[in-house]
């Protein structure tokens, strides 16, 4: 772990982090939009029929 602003692997450190925190972020969304389509019926759409 890197503890120091001074130390040379400092912005590695936090762009891997950054990295890190928007992939799990990315997952989070895909788990959620999967949780609406698995609780939507086949072929049901609010809006009416597509056009």
């Amino acid at each position: 772990m890197v503890t120091s602003i001074g130390s040379r692997q400092f912005g590695r450190y936090i762009l891997f982090h950054r990295k890190l925190r928007l992939e799990k972020e990315e997952i989070a969304w895909c788990r959620w939009v999967l949780a609406l389509l698995e609780n939507e019926p086949l072929g049901s759409n609010e809006n009416g029929p597509a056009r």
